[in-house]
């Protein structure tokens, strides 16, 4: 394997901060194009990176540079459904009375004009979620839920997208679905990076992997696409 040499984003600083934790760039790393999978331990500074490259670009004494024409950068968590919709998913699933369901937002209500774009089509039919405009939102999946959020982000043309621990919650079928728009996202130029705790989530069309461990940015190798396993990185 090679050391991936085709940035979008590097990363010039030796330390990185966001909130309390400080992260250790001595290894002068960056995030390559197509996708990459950052992988390590809860508490290994993922999500802090994650939010380094989103929103802490200029925060902290953070020094790093961005590709010609990469200036779009979009962080996902998939923990708060609250992002978009304001609405308490939890609340509404544990009371499913008629007059309590009543109040609860239809997609089609949340989104509104959104779903009549033509991104918003194009990326529906990649991700497989269609005709659920008259469903409520405590009724979709946290599959279903989650490529909403993804749709979403999407229509904003971010150059970067960010997901963390994007497989938590889905079955085999939505993995699949995820997976091909993940694919078609890399080759109309969209890089992702991909958070994970699992090695064994990594999937075999990334084109680099970023070890983190104890708050320390390991350096990016490349993936070849032939398949890799995790004996191989």
């Amino acid at each position: 394997m090679e050391k991936c040499m085709d940035f979008v984003v590097e990363f010039e600083s030796e330390r990185l901060g966001y909130g309390r934790v400080v992260l250790d760039n001595s290894a002068k790393s960056g995030i390559c194009r197509g996708v990459t999978a950052v992988v390590g331990n809860n508490g290994s500074g993922k999500s802090t990176l994650g939010n380094v490259i989103a929103k802490g670009r200029y925060a902290y004494g953070n020094r790093l540079k961005f590709a010609d024409g990469v200036s779009r950068v979009k962080m996902l968590t998939f923990t708060d459904i609250h992002s978009f919709t304001g609405i308490d998913v939890q609340y509404y699933n544990q009371r499913m009375e008629a007059t309590a369901n009543e109040y609860v937002p239809s997609v089609g209500e949340i989104f509104k004009g959104k779903l009549e774009s033509q991104d918003w089509k194009t990326y529906s039919e990649a991700f497989r979620l269609n005709n659920i405009e008259e469903k409520k939102i405590n009724y979709l999946s946290s599959g279903e839920l989650r490529k909403l959020l993804i749709i979403n982000a999407l229509c904003e043309k971010p150059d970067l997208l960010i997901l963390d621990n994007p497989y938590i919650g889905l079955d085999a079928r939505s993995r699949k679905d995820f997976d091909e728009a993940m694919k078609l996202l890399r080759d109309n130029g969209v890089s992702v990076v991909f958070l994970l705790c699992d090695a064994a989530d990594v999937p075999e069309y990334v084109d680099s992997i970023i070890e983190m461990k104890d708050c320390r940015i390991g350096y990016p190798v490349s993936v070849s696409h032939r398949g890799h396993t995790e004996e191989n990185w």
